[in-house]
């Protein structure tokens, strides 16, 4: 991340991340959540030290490269087209046997 920019609007805080390069499958999410409680901890410190009462508002993200490593192209697909689960087979099987009988 090259930069955190931020602003109040309407008693929130915002926040602007630039990220240069980002990771979209190990980077992502983690640097979301991470920002995430970051801007929590800081609108409680300031809230705390000038007796406001901010809350946390929008996180906006702007990357120049966001990209996902070939080594991570199975990972990917497996999250964007789960496979239905053993379970969820035997379960939708035996729905359908059950229906057949009483049908």
């Amino acid at each position: 991340m090259s930069l955190i920019d931020t602003e109040i609007l309407e008693g929130k805080m915002h926040l602007t991340c630039y990220f240069r390069s980002w990771d979209a499958y190990a980077g992502l999410p983690a640097n979301i959540a991470g920002l995430q409680l970051f801007n929590e901890a800081f609108v409680k410190e300031i809230n705390s030290r000038g007796n406001l009462n901010l809350e946390t508002g929008k996180l906006i993200f702007h990357s120049k490269n966001c990209h996902i490593y070939q080594r991570q192209y199975k990972l990917v697909q497996e999250l964007i087209s789960p496979q239905t689960s053993s379970k969820q087979q035997r379960m939708a099987q035996a729905m359908k046997a059950s229906e057949e009988k009483q049908g």
